[in-house]
């Protein structure tokens, strides 16, 4: 189980970025390795990986891209 979820953080290695500034993980799944999806879990919210999250910045970047052409429309 373990093996499983170390090769799940270097297969991400955005999960591994996550780890390294949030340390006390590293205690947590050292003693408890079932609260591996409590970590998974916090670091999607807090990195924003939700889909919803995804969404929105998709939402924001085609927003974007509407009203530079709309501004370069008008020129």
């Amino acid at each position: 189980m373990v093996l499983e979820q170390l090769n799940y953080l270097y297969q991400n290695p955005h999960y591994l970025d996550f780890l390294r500034y949030n340390p006390q993980w590293y205690k947590i799944l050292h003693y408890h390795p079932e609260f591996f999806n409590d970590f998974l879990n916090e670091a999607n919210v807090k990195m924003h990986l939700k889909p919803r999250d995804r969404f929105v910045d998709f939402n924001k970047k085609l927003s974007f891209v509407s009203s530079l052409l709309g501004y370069l429309a008008k020129k």
